[in-house]
C-alpha cells in the first residue's frame, strides 16, 4: 500500500472512530477478544445479572462512552471495587479523546519512524543496537543511503548473528525478517538466503537492518529465541519520568519476536524486586499461564539479578527523552547493560491493562468533567 495512502486512510478511519457509536459498531464486529468476552459472560456465574448491569451502567457514565471495555477485559467476575473497575481505561476514549490531547501538534509517523528513532537515540546518547543497512525500493544501502552490495552486508555480520530487517513504521512486529550468519552464509528460517531478492519483503516499505542483541542469560532462560524485552510504560510530568508500568514480553518457542500479536505472552515486572508475577497472559487470543507454553518456565519463581543496576539503567534510558506526555520504551537486558530496541507512542493500552490492571490511576488518565 503506497505510504501516503496508508496514512490518509489511517486519518480518515481515526476520525471515522471518534464517533462512539461507530466505535463501539467497529469493536462488535472485528474485536475477537471482546467477542470472546462477551460469550462468556452470558453464561458468567461470579456476579448477578443485575450486578454486571448496574456495573457496567456506572462504567459507561463514568467514561462517557459504551461499556466495551468492561467486557473486554472481564470484568464481570473480576472480584474489583467499583473504583478499581472504572481504572480500566476505555479504548475509545484513550484513542479517540485522551490520546488526541496528549500529541497535540506531534507527527506521530515521524516519531515512530525506526530510522528518525535510531538518529534521536544516538543524539541522546542512549545505549541500542546497530543498524548497519536500510533497504529502500528493494536497494541495499548504507545508512547515508550510499549503496552496499550483499556481500559486504555479509562481511560486516559476524558469524552467529542475527540480523532483523524491520519496517520503518511497523508495529505489532509484523513484516519483520530474521536472517542468521551460519558458514558464511545468511539463513532464514533454515533455508539459504542468496540474495537480497530471496527474501519476503514488501516493494512499499523501507527496512532498517540491525544487528540482533544477546540477552542476558537469565533473560534467555524463560525462552530463548526470541529477545524478551521490557515493555517499560512511562508518563512525563514537567520534564520528569516517572515509570508506570513495566511488562515482560516473551516469545515463544522457535518465533524471534516477543510481540503479542505474534504469539507472544506478557508478565508484569515488580519494579521494586525484579520479580515475575503470577501468571502471564495474552492481549490476541486469551489465556493465562502460570508457567511459559513451551519451555515450562514458571514465573513466579523467576527473580531477575542485579534488578537494581538494570532498574537504574532503564530509568536513565527514559529520562533522556522527555518531550512527549507518555512513551512506551522497548527495552533489553544484553550481556553488559540495558539496551533501548524502540520508543513507541502508541504503545497499546489495550495490551497492557489486559496484563496489568487498570491504568487510570498509575497513569494518570481520568475523564475530563
Amino acid at each position: 500500500m503506497n505510504k501516503n495512502f496508508q496514512h490518509a486512510y489511517k486519518t480518515f478511519r481515526g476520525i471515522v472512530k471518534r464517533n462512539k457509536w461507530i466505535f463501539s459498531l467497529h469493536r462488535h464486529l472485528t474485536d475477537k477478544d471482546y467477542q470472546r468476552e462477551k460469550e462468556r459472560m452470558a453464561t458468567c456465574t461470579a456476579k448477578s445479572k443485575e450486578q454486571i448491569k448496574k456495573e457496567m451502567e456506572d462504567y459507561s457514565r463514568y467514561w462517557g462512552c459504551q461499556a466495551d471495555d468492561y467486557i473486554r477485559y472481564g470484568l464481570f467476575d473480576k472480584d474489583l471495587s467499583m473504583d478499581e473497575i472504572l481504572d480500566y481505561v476505555p479504548m475509545q476514549y484513550y484513542y479517540c479523546q485522551y490520546q488526541d490531547k496528549m500529541f497535540k501538534g506531534v507527527d506521530l509517523y515521524q516519531v515512530d519512524d525506526k530510522i528518525y528513532e535510531y538518529q534521536l537515540f544516538a543524539q541522546k546518547g542512549i545505549p541500542q543496537p546497530e543498524i548497519i543497512a536500510v533497504i529502500r525500493n528493494n536497494l541495499l544501502l548504507t545508512l547515508d543511503e550510499h549503496p552496499m552490495t550483499y556481500n559486504v552486508l555479509k562481511d560486516l555480520t559476524k558469524e552467529g548473528e542475527r540480523l532483523f530487517l524491520k519496517p520503518t513504521d511497523g508495529d505489532c512486529g509484523t513484516g519483520i525478517v530474521v536472517v542468521k550468519k551460519e558458514n558464511d552464509n545468511f539463513l532464514m528460517k533454515g533455508q539459504t538466503v542468496n540474495e537480497l531478492g530471496n527474501l519476503p519483503l514488501s516493494a512499499n516499505s523501507v527496512y532498517i537492518v540491525q544487528r540482533g542483541l544477546v540477552q542476558r542469560d537469565d533473560f534467555a532462560a524463560i525462552n530463548e529465541s526470541s529477545l524478551n524485552t521490557l515493555r517499560t510504560i512511562v508518563r512525563y510530568e514537567n520534564g520528569k519520568a516517572i515509570i508506570g508500568a513495566m511488562l515482560l514480553r516473551i516469545g515463544r518457542k522457535g518465533s524471534e519476536v516477543d510481540n503479542s500479536g505474534q504469539g507472544g505472552v506478557s508478565v508484569e515486572v515488580n519494579m521494586i524486586d525484579g520479580s515475575l508475577g503470577e501468571y502471564a497472559g495474552r492481549e490476541h487470543g486469551g489465556g493465562r499461564f502460570a508457567q511459559h507454553p513451551d519451555t515450562g518456565v514458571v514465573f513466579k519463581n523467576v527473580k531477575f539479578r542485579d534488578w537494581d543496576k538494570v532498574m537504574e539503567q532503564c530509568q536513565d534510558i527514559v529520562s533522556r527523552i522527555t518531550d512527549y506526555k507518555t512513551i512506551g520504551w522497548d527495552l533489553a537486558v544484553g550481556e553488559d547493560r540495558v539496551y533501548a530496541i524502540e520508543m513507541n507512542m502508541g504503545w497499546g493500552i489495550e495490551h497492557a491493562q489486559t496484563i496489568a490492571g487498570g491504568f487510570r490511576r498509575r497513569m494518570g488518565i481520568y475523564p475530563e468533567s
